[in-house]
């Protein structure tokens, strides 16, 4: 865009890395880099020139264009942070990684020694962690209610980092088949905000899961960091005039993780689902409770409906997990699994008064929540 500005041409450039789409601009997760840098204006003007065909190719000052030279300076970068060996480091996030000769790169950097970290929302042709080729590559996905499409690089540590956002893809179709363009990100307060998106991204156990080798694998919540709950807050927290600080991105309430059954028996042939009252709260619900230190959670949730019910139960299939916010505000999430009652005998205790049976349907009229009628129609389904 070019505006007179008293006896000047200023120019406004902007570079995005999704579409200028009314609709996917609903569902996508993108970045825009809004500069009025001489530099950058300068570039792009002379990039539609190119484009209109009234003007040459050439060099630009601040851009890096594809398909003349977007190969080139990944290839350079990752190969100076592969020299660095232990001391380097790459990070990317983009949609897909399949360009074989990228990826051999990134397998040399892995066997100098260089930490690299990937997240890749849709195709990933790498594969990391295996043994002398891709030790130090660690790639993961995240997988919530936007989807991830924009591109953030980072190459190196510390101050001396270097960050670009841009359009492409490390696809052969990228990088040798379209025009692209990637624009370096220099100014303090913007490569703060882009290393706030990052460390969100890399320690996400919510949305993620990790690809080893072949294997993808859903990574286990402890911190309990949803990414995109957290670009929401710190969002809001930008706009409210708060600066960016990669330090307190990881900043979020305590994670309270639970476990319980959904515990049944047949009665003259018809299965019955257990009930639980607790009088703290006065709800209707399933056994639960925390899981304890070195437990994990089919342990904990035996345990959990012994200790409220006085049953020993059989183990069955894993339902599911649901989440909620607990009496103190904080994100808590509760494990379930499928259980038979095998003996046993109630008797009234702190955390539970009264149990009953019940058919499902009778069930699902007395249950007290939403959460847990969805819970039990996913165990009546895998039942079934």
């Amino acid at each position: 865009m070019v505006r007179r500005e008293g006896d000047t041409l200023k120019r406004y450039s902007h570079i995005g890395t999704g579409n200028y789409n009314p609709k996917t601009a609903s569902m996508y997760e993108d970045l825009g880099f809004l500069t009025a840098d001489d530099e950058v204006g300068a570039d792009l003007s002379e990039l539609f020139n190119v484009l209109t065909g009234y003007g040459q190719k050439g060099e630009y000052r601040r851009i890096i264009v594809a398909p003349t030279g977007l190969r080139d300076a990944v290839t350079g970068r990752i190969r100076a942070q592969a020299e660095r060996g232990p001391r380097g480091g790459i990070v990317m996030k983009l949609n897909h990684l399949v360009d074989p000769k990228i990826i051999d790169e990134l397998y040399a950097a892995s066997a100098a020694g260089t930490p690299i970290d990937l997240v890749v929302r849709g195709m990933c042709s790498l594969r990391p962690g295996v043994p002398g080729l891709s030790e130090t590559i660690r790639v993961r996905s995240i997988v919530g209610r936007y989807l991830e499409h924009s591109r953030v690089f980072r190459f190196g540590t510390g101050e001396d980092a270097e960050y670009l956002i841009g359009s492409a893809d490390l696809m052969p179709r990228n990088l040798d088949g379209r025009v692209e363009v990637m624009a370096p990100i220099y100014h303090p307060r913007l490569r703060k905000r882009l290393e706030e998106l990052l460390r969100v991204c890399l320690a996400d156990d919510r949305l993620a899961w990790e690809l080893t080798d072949a294997t993808w694998t859903k990574v286990p919540a402890v911190l309990g960091l949803h990414a995109h709950r957290r670009f929401q807050a710190l969002a809001v927290a930008g706009s409210q005039g708060a600066l960016p600080d990669p330090t307190k991105a990881l900043d979020v309430p305590e994670l309270v993780v639970a476990a319980g059954g959904i515990v049944t028996r047949s009665a003259d042939g018809a299965p019955e689902v257990l009930l639980v009252h607790r009088p703290r709260y006065g709800d209707w619900s399933f056994p639960k409770g925390k899981i304890d230190d070195a437990e994990t959670p089919a342990e904990a949730a035996l345990r959990e409906v012994l200790e409220e019910t006085g049953l020993d139960v059989s183990l069955g299939a894993h339902i599911g997990a649901v989440e909620y916010p607990d009496r103190f505000g904080r994100p808590k999430i509760v494990h379930y699994w499928a259980m038979k009652a095998e003996s046993g005998e109630f008797t009234p205790n702190s955390e539970v008064d009264e149990i009953a049976w019940a058919t499902f349907d009778d069930a699902l009229s007395r249950l007290t929540y939403e959460r847990d009628r969805a819970v039990l129609r996913a165990a009546r389904d895998e039942a079934s």
